[in-house]
């Protein structure tokens, strides 16, 4: 069994040191990335620590963090499939089912796959007309794809069609797609509705719509979503995941499901109403 560790930063030399004990470990190997990471906590990784650069080969990624490097982790793993296991080493860690005191034992629990997988679908971007776009620029978000407006005082007008079709004209300061793993997001902070993973389906969400009228949308995810920008400013933002770009104002793009999928690795016995609770304390009682 081989098991790559991917992290992209460490918030203690001790999380540094428990990571660096893992690598030790028989089949672990480190991403180069991690090796990095490493070293920018002050810890020097062995000379014996096997480092790979991609996912190739691997049985399993377990990302050391909280979300953010578990969606680096996802997008390192690409279209491998190979499975992801988080150990959340950050704050809330929603996506990350193992917490560190269990990071030593994690070996054995993925060998004796006592673990559930869990397929996670992904928005893939197309730009039907050409455009400039930065280098190793990857097309697909495991959580939302945004369209913000830039910093400043104007609105953004986003012109959205659904399968050819016209939908609406979203006003304000941008609008999110969301899968629904990332619906418990940035999704979720602007009002958009929680979607259990699994369920074949998109949220479209406004950010705060300048019309009332104008609430969250569920799709269905085998639809095509053609989007255009109008803003005051020459160019607006364009958010996958985290990875933000630049694009000109009316550039043209097409949301649509990505042909691969993300597997999770979570807990045997955990629910998606377990991490409501436990993560987010959503609908907990007064006396629980």
């Amino acid at each position: 069994m081989k098991i790559a560790v991917f992290a992209i930063s460490f918030a203690s030399v001790d999380r540094a040191l428990s990571a660096l004990d893992f690598l030790m470990q028989p089949g672990v190997v480190a991403a180069e990335a991690t090796v990095k990471a490493l070293a920018d906590a002050g810890v020097k990784a062995a000379n014996d620590i096997n480092i790979v650069k991609v996912p190739a080969g691997m049985d399993f990624i377990v990302s050391l963090g909280g979300d953010g490097t578990f969606l680096r982790a996802a997008a390192w793993s690409g279209a491998s499939g190979v499975p992801v296991a988080g150990v959340n080493m950050g704050h809330l860690g929603y996506l990350a089912a193992f917490t560190p005191a269990e990071l030593q034992s994690l070996p054995r629990l993925l060998a004796e796959g006592r673990y559930q997988l869990q397929r996670r679908s992904l928005l893939e971007v197309r730009f039907p007309e050409r455009v400039a776009l930065p280098s190793g620029f990857w097309p697909y978000a495991v959580n939302e794809v945004s369209f913000l407006r830039l910093d400043s005082a104007s609105m953004i007008d986003v012109v959205v069609e659904i399968d050819g079709r016209r939908l609406a004209t979203y006003s304000g300061d941008g609008l999110i797609v969301s899968t629904p793993t990332g619906s418990t997001g940035y999704n979720l902070s602007v009002g958009g509705p929680l979607i259990q993973p699994g369920v074949e389906a998109w949220s479209i969400s406004p950010i705060a719509p300048h019309a009332l009228t104008m609430r969250p949308l569920v799709v269905s995810d085998r639809s095509v979503l053609s989007v255009r920008t109008n803003c005051r400013t020459s160019s607006f933002r364009l958010c996958l995941d985290s990875r933000a770009v630049s694009l000109p104002a009316k550039t043209r793009i097409e949301i649509r499901k990505a042909p691969f999928a993300v597997n999770v690795i979570l807990r045997s016995e955990r629910t998606f109403a377990d991490a409501l609770r436990d993560k987010l304390h959503w609908g907990v009682g007064n006396y629980e």
